[in-house]
């Protein structure tokens, strides 16, 4: 393989180890991406994509702690990196530590202002704790900086649904399947609020969307 070639040519250079990782992530080959990523941060160990990236495939495959010491060490030589904030918020988020995430994806947005990422994290801990006001609020922030992510847009539907709410949920699904039509879940959630309205044959068109 020559970007293996290239490896072994060019032993410093992050972006070959972050190539690699990238197509054995691709091919479901997890072992070997985790592998590049290690001995690219062998050879550059203050590299803040490889630990980053390191972070993320730990956390993907749920090995929590190890995540967390990647996206720790990484804020630690790049204290105000946004990457490593959001990592750290996903990493206590998942261990259950909702308020520690919230303050790590505070920080993130403190750094990022114009960032739409930290945000929706910051809607996701509103959103599992029951805060739908909240969650709404900070998940339509989000999407004033970055309108065309379904999800995103779903999720403030999800909100909004159980809100009461029936306008502002059908448009931000409309705009989410606009902007991805395969996104089956937005097809889902706006099935739900078509048959609570009684419009039946909406509703059935768009489960068959899903």
């Amino acid at each position: 393989m020559e970007l293996k070639k290239s490896v072994a040519l060019k032993a410093t250079d992050p972006y070959n180890y972050a190539c690699l990782a990238r197509m054995f992530l691709e091919a479901d080959d997890v072992k070997s991406a985790q592998a590049y990523l290690k001995q690219g941060l062998q050879a550059i160990p203050r590299d803040p994509e490889l630990r980053e990236m390191l972070g993320r495939l730990l956390l993907r495959r749920g090995e929590l702690e190890s995540a967390r010491q990647e996206f720790e060490l990484l804020l630690r030589h790049y204290p105000r990196l946004e990457k490593g904030f959001l990592g750290l918020g996903a990493c206590l988020q998942e261990l259950g530590d909702k308020q520690g995430a919230l303050s790590q994806f505070e920080k993130a947005r403190d750094i990022a202002p114009d960032s739409w990422m930290p945000l929706a994290h910051m809607a996701s801990i509103h959103h599992e704790q029951g805060d739908l006001a909240k969650a709404i609020e900070h998940y339509s922030k989000s999407l004033e900086l970055f309108p065309e992510n379904p999800k995103v847009g779903a999720n403030l539907a999800e909100c909004a649904i159980r809100q009461g709410m029936v306008i502002r949920p059908f448009l931000a699904l409309k705009q989410a399947i606009s902007h991805a039509r395969d996104y089956h879940y937005a097809h889902y959630l706006l099935a739900r609020l078509y048959f609570k309205e009684e419009l039946f044959s909406q509703a059935e068109e768009e489960l068959l969307a899903s």
